[in-house]
C-alpha cells in the first residue's frame, strides 16, 4: 500500500527547500539590493529592466516552445517578455537593440522547463513588494506604465500561483524521481543563470 503524499513531499515544496541557497544568493546580487537603497535612481530601475528583458527573451523562447497542447493553454499565458517590453517603452528603450542570454539552463524536457517556470513564477510574489516600494520611493518621477512587469496578475497574483503550485504538484505526483530532480536542478540553474546574467550586463555598463 503507498503512502500518501504529505505537503513536505510536493514539488513545491521540494523546489521551495532545494533552491533555498540559490534564491538567497541571488538576493544578494547588488542589483538586487539596490531597488530598496534609499538614493535609488530611476535610470538604474531601467538598466535593470534592459537586463531582464534579454533573459527573459532568451528563457522564454525555449521554455514555451513545444509545449504539449494540452498544457500550453495553463502555462502560454505566463509569458512575462511582452511585460517587460511595455515597461521599457515606458522608458523610450529600443528592445531589438538590446544583448539576448543565451547561457540558459538545460530546457530539454518538460521536467526541466518546468522547473525553469517555477522559478520565475515565483519571482512574481515579490515582484510586488517591489512595485509598491518603487512607486512609494520615485513617485511621479516613474512612468505610470513602467510596472507591468512587476505587477503581473494584479490583484490576481495569489490565485494565479496558487493555481500554478496545483498544477505542478499534480503534474510531479506520477512523475519519475528522475524527473523531480530534473525539475529540482533546472530551477537551481534558472537562478544561477540570472544572477550570471545580470551581473555580467551591469558590469558591462560600468566599463
Amino acid at each position: 500500500m503507498n503512502n500518501p503524499t504529505t505537503s513536505q513531499d510536493t514539488i513545491m515544496a521540494r523546489l521551495k527547500t532545494g533552491t533555498n541557497d540559490a534564491h538567497r544568493f541571488l538576493e544578494k546580487s547588488s542589483c538586487f539590493k539596490r531597488l530598496f537603497a534609499s538614493d535609488y535612481q530611476v535610470v538604474e530601475y531601467s538598466k535593470l529592466l534592459s537586463y531582464f528583458y534579454g533573459y527573459f527573451q532568451g528563457m522564454e523562447s525555449i521554455l514555451f516552445a513545444d509545449l504539449p497542447a494540452h498544457y500550453r493553454s495553463v502555462l502560454a499565458y505566463r509569458a512575462k517578455t511582452h511585460l517587460l517590453s511595455e515597461d521599457l517603452k515606458a522608458f523610450a528603450i529600443d528592445e531589438s537593440g538590446l544583448p539576448v542570454c543565451h547561457d540558459l539552463p538545460e530546457m530539454q524536457s518538460l521536467a526541466q522547463k518546468l522547473g525553469c517556470l517555477y522559478v520565475l513564477e515565483g519571482s512574481m510574489l515579490g515582484g510586488q513588494v517591489i512595485a509598491r516600494h518603487l512607486k512609494g520611493h520615485f513617485g511621479e518621477g516613474l512612468p505610470a506604465t513602467a510596472l507591468n512587469f512587476y505587477q503581473c496578475y494584479g490583484a490576481n497574483l495569489m490565485q494565479e500561483w496558487q493555481g500554478f503550485a496545483s498544477f505542478m504538484n499534480r503534474y510531479f505526483e506520477t512523475a519519475s524521481e528522475e524527473d523531480c530532480v530534473a525539475a529540482i536542478h533546472a530551477a537551481n540553474a534558472t537562478f544561477m543563470a540570472l544572477q550570471t546574467w545580470v551581473d555580467k550586463q551591469a558590469a558591462a555598463e560600468t566599463v
